[in-house]
């Protein structure tokens, strides 16, 4: 029977405002499971991930905030959103990510 890890860390921003970032390792091998070094090694990798999460995070926000108006936030989004989908659509069509 396979498992899943998870590991969720709470960052504050202030005023009472938190966010929540989650890493989920899923279909980990029972034999692995067990293994006390994997799964240590597996839970240091998921707060590596989530502090880079995070730091995307602050990096996405900053940026965003230097905009002077919502409409031009909008418009930088929709950028990024742009740009992240043109990315990934890429990858996907040149075979460097297999689905099943």
């Amino acid at each position: 029977m396979n498992r899943k890890l998870t590991t969720e860390r709470l960052f504050s921003l202030g005023d009472y405002k938190n966010i929540k970032f989650t890493d989920e390792i899923s279909d980990i091998p029972e034999k692995w499971f067990l293994n006390e070094e994997v799964i240590n090694r597996l839970k240091y990798l998921q707060l590596i991930q989530i502090e880079m999460d995070h730091k995307n995070y602050a990096k996405l926000s900053s940026m965003i905030t230097e905009c002077a108006t919502v409409d031009k936030m909008l418009e930088e989004l929709e950028k990024l959103r742009q740009t992240t989908l043109q990315e990934l659509l890429e990858k996907l069509t040149n075979g460097k990510i297999e689905g099943d």
